[in-house]
């Protein structure tokens, strides 16, 4: 499947169309500084998502 726009939204929105019972995303180490800086699509998932996610490293 491909979306187009803010990827967090888009996931969110094509998991309540599918009626999904968990997110499964991908994970990759960062080192600390990019942690920082640059903002996490499965971490703001796992705060965001209206149903379980389970982040896969």
């Amino acid at each position: 499947m491909t979306k187009i726009g803010d990827p967090v939204v888009a996931i969110r929105r094509a998991a309540t169309e599918r009626d999904v019972d968990v997110i499964v995303v991908g994970s990759h180490d960062k080192n600390f500084l990019r942690r920082i800086v640059s903002p996490s699509v499965s971490r703001e998932l796992a705060h965001k998502a209206n149903r379980p996610v389970l982040i896969v490293p």
